[in-house]
């Protein structure tokens, strides 16, 4: 999850002796003008919307594209979020550090992470949250603290081997991660403003689930699709991070190499076309034989919106407070 130049370099190793299966060039990005690559519909979906496996029978891609109604979210939604907004800001403040400070050694660098963390935790909070704050605060920290002693380390190895060293240079090789790495993918019918996770240098796709889903491996085969029909060079491995969090905060992940082979790419490409065809022609799919709990939309298909609607408005009125309440 915090990988250092030295990861990459195992990564790659461990690349180099993994047995390739065989790509078939039209199941590569750059042949996006060619079936069965070629996108005839119109609607153009995220990877997250193309991945989505909360509903078996994809309602939800029904209900938030034809329908327009609006997500409600919930807590398995919400620590997704959590984790994606730690990381984030994370990655950048560790860059910020770096390239703002003269840094001789590790231990300072752990007192700048955690005086800064003190601010940044405030830019986590400010959201509306339906999590424990103390269940914020536990998982803001058990990340802070786990990334401040991995790129403490990676900077003290650097430091031994190299005297005089630009920012530019400490950054690139202690933290050779982008997070939220904007790509166009209109060329496979995708939106054009896709955000991958974070990518790792050379041009490795990183994706962060909370949980585990075999779904979860499609969305690196859309990203290396889209990277590969942007860039025209082969994407054949992707990265994804499992995150488990329990009811304390603690966080506990692992990574695992994926091969983008030409099922998980087939698979993909099929996904694509089936929840476009639910867009476009705009055909309720109907509700699963047992809905998910954690799905954006149980409280709708299960009939709960409107109860949870007029609980709500009768708590604003004998508040005796006029407030506009919105249909999720």
């Amino acid at each position: 999850m915090f990988f250092t130049f030295e990861d990459i370099q195992n990564i790659l190793k461990q690349l180099s002796r993994k047995p390739k299966d065989f790509i078939s060039d039209e199941l590569r990005g750059w042949n996006w003008n060619q079936p069965p690559l070629l996108y005839v519909n119109k609607t153009q979906l995220s990877i997250y919307e193309v991945c989505s496996s909360l509903c078996e029978t994809s309602r939800d891609i029904y209900l938030k594209k034809v329908l327009k109604v609006k997500e409600r979210e919930n807590q398995y939604i919400q620590k997704g979020l959590l984790i994606h907004k730690i990381y984030d800001l994370i990655i950048t403040s560790v860059k910020k550090i770096l390239y703002n400070y003269d840094i001789e050694n590790g231990i300072q660098f752990i007192e700048l992470m955690k005086s800064l963390g003190k601010r940044e935790i405030i830019k986590i909070l400010e959201y509306n949250w339906i999590l424990d704050r103390e269940f914020i605060e536990h998982v803001f920290w058990n990340l802070w603290n786990k990334a401040s002693s991995i790129y403490s380390g990676a900077i003290d190895k650097l430091k031994s081997k190299v005297i005089n060293i630009s920012s530019e240079t400490l950054v690139n090789q202690v933290i050779p991660i982008t997070t939220e790495y904007l790509i166009d993918g209109s060329l496979l019918g995708l939106s054009s403003t896709l955000r991958i996770d974070a990518l790792l240098t050379p041009c490795i796709p990183i994706e962060i689930k909370v949980g585990s889903n075999k779904n979860y491996e499609l969305s690196l085969a859309g990203y290396a699709l889209v990277l590969e029909s942007q860039f025209e060079i082969p994407i054949d491995f992707g990265i994804l991070v499992n995150v488990n969090i329990n009811d304390d905060g603690d966080v506990i992940y692992k990574y695992k190499i994926v091969n983008i082979d030409d099922n998980l790419r087939l698979e993909f490409i099929h996904e694509r076309d089936r929840k476009a065809d639910i867009v476009d022609k705009g055909i309720d799919p109907g509700k699963p034989s047992k809905c998910n709990i954690y799905c954006p939309y149980y409280n709708y298909c299960s009939g709960q919106e409107e109860t949870i609607r007029e609980k709500e408005d009768t708590t604003s009125r004998r508040m005796g407070v006029k407030i506009k309440i919105k249909k999720r």
